[in-house]
């Protein structure tokens, strides 16, 4: 049977878990494999099965692994630990509420300042329309990101790996032109165009709306 190795692995449902390591339950012979749940102050530990821990399941028409192992094997940070959890939506419930309250867009004056704001915002929008209960910040939030994954998907699909690096996976500017080979100055290009083609987007959409989403300067 395939080895496990210790690490961190996404569960099907997008939760974040920590192997621990493997043992055999001593009146049966099975294989088990020691997970630890590693939510913000929600951490414990639970056994599942090694075959159903390598099994794949249907989600959406697609076959998936019910755990897949991360890239990163070493311990993460807090910081890091904490993104993960942003990218997946499985947030601890009270953390969720804590940081709901907080989550309205400050409103631009300009569609610059605008389409800024929306992407520094994905993951919390993100978060914040998986939330139980489907109130109008929850449904706010959901159209935000509705459009900006249609954007990446459609108009600005050229700036999808850029995006999805910078806001999605947090590099910073200094680590994006890192790991591309490119100065900070060619970053910082690229981030305008970007934000120039997506403030764009936003006032055409706006136009064909007709409504205006701005508030006087």
């Amino acid at each position: 049977m395939k080895n496990i190795w210790n690490g961190y692995y996404m569960r099907y449902d997008g939760k974040l878990v920590c192997v621990v390591g493997t043992l055999e339950r001593v009146d049966t012979g099975e294989q088990l494999v020691l997970c630890k749940y590693n939510a913000p102050k929600q951490q414990h530990f639970y056994a599942i099965g090694k075959e159903s821990f390598l099994s794949r399941i249907e989600i959406g028409g697609k076959e998936v692994p019910c755990y897949r192992r991360l890239s990163v094997s070493r311990a993460l940070s807090e910081e890091e630990a904490q993104r993960m959890f942003e990218k997946s939506g499985a947030f601890p419930p009270a953390q969720a509420v804590k940081e709901r309250r907080s989550s309205l867009h400050t409103p631009s004056a300009t569609y610059a300042a605008y389409a800024k704001d929306l992407c520094e915002s994905y993951l919390r929008d993100l978060r914040l329309s998986r939330a139980e209960g489907a109130d109008e910040e929850a449904r706010a939030a959901a159209e935000n990101v509705r459009f900006l994954d249609g954007c990446m998907q459609g108009p600005l699909r050229e700036y999808g790996g850029y995006f999805r690096e910078r806001f999605v996976e947090g590099k910073s500017v200094r680590k994006y032109a890192d790991a591309h080979g490119i100065n900070r100055g060619s970053v910082d290009y690229l981030q305008k165009k970007f934000f120039a083609a997506l403030a764009k987007c936003l006032a055409e959409r706006d136009a064909a709306e007709g409504v205006f989403r701005l508030v006087e300067p």
